[in-house]
């Protein structure tokens, strides 16, 4: 028996649009040093700091975004292959 679920809308938690052109806060470098583990960049030698200098709030995003996209496809290549 599968029941539909309705989500209420999440609270804003800021006023005004995002700032894009933002350096990153230290909890966004964070994340960006996460995703660098997933995407592989952890070897190389601009891990960690490098990685994240010059980066801002959308660049960041978009690296997050790219690096969660391929770990999920890995997963799914994987998931096909043992599900035979």
């Amino acid at each position: 028996m599968h029941f539909a679920v309705t989500l209420v809308e999440p609270v804003k938690l800021r006023e005004g649009a995002a700032k894009e052109d933002a350096k990153l806060s230290e909890f966004q470098e964070e994340l960006v040093e996460m995703a660098a583990v997933l995407n592989g960049d952890l070897t190389k030698d601009i891990y960690p700091q490098q990685l994240v200098d010059g980066l801002n709030v959308s660049d960041g995003a978009k690296y997050v975004e790219k690096a969660f996209k391929r770990f999920c496809d890995e997963c799914d290549k994987d998931k096909e292959k043992w599900s035979g």
